[in-house]
């Protein structure tokens, strides 16, 4: 861990920032039991049942949340250099710079992607089932896919 934080310890930050035991898991490598476990000891309550979505491109609906993602994936890849991690063209992602990175983008705008979300984004683009695409009118990354029509043109233009 970057920050020396535990397995547990970041587990914890991500059940509390929302994120879905299924992606926890993923990320932190704990067992279900203890995350279930840990869930209710956070929350109060059981986790909520339900498969997560397979992508990202499932989930964006609209240019608007297109645009978010492009915001959130600038301030991952940000993050990521800073901690000298390179750029987005890592496979996994560093649960680390993407918890980082979401409080960042939390502070900044006023209609944030959930954490899932932006972990499906990140895992998309590491997969190559998203790619990025630089835009020629204003010069923005953005995720394209094309099986979403929401994300194959820009969203800023």
């Amino acid at each position: 861990m970057l920050e020396g934080r535990s397995n547990s310890e970041l587990a914890i930050e991500l059940v509390n920032a929302g994120m879905r035991l299924p992606l926890v898991h993923a990320l932190t490598g704990l067992c279900s039991s203890r995350l279930r476990n840990l869930y209710k000891s956070v929350n109060g309550n059981s986790a909520p049942p339900g498969r997560t979505p397979e992508y990202a491109h499932l989930l964006i609906k609209n240019r608007e949340q297109a645009l978010e993602a492009a915001k959130f994936i600038i301030h991952y890849n940000l993050i990521s250099k800073e901690r000298g991690n390179g750029s987005s063209g890592c496979r996994v992602v560093d649960p680390e710079v993407l918890l980082k990175a979401y409080e960042f983008y939390e502070q900044i705008t006023k209609a944030p992607l959930n954490i899932n979300l932006a972990c499906y984004i990140m895992r998309d683009l590491g997969s190559g089932r998203l790619t990025t695409r630089r835009c020629a009118k204003c010069g923005i990354l953005y995720a394209f896919s094309h099986a979403n029509e929401a994300m194959q043109t820009c969203p800023m233009c």
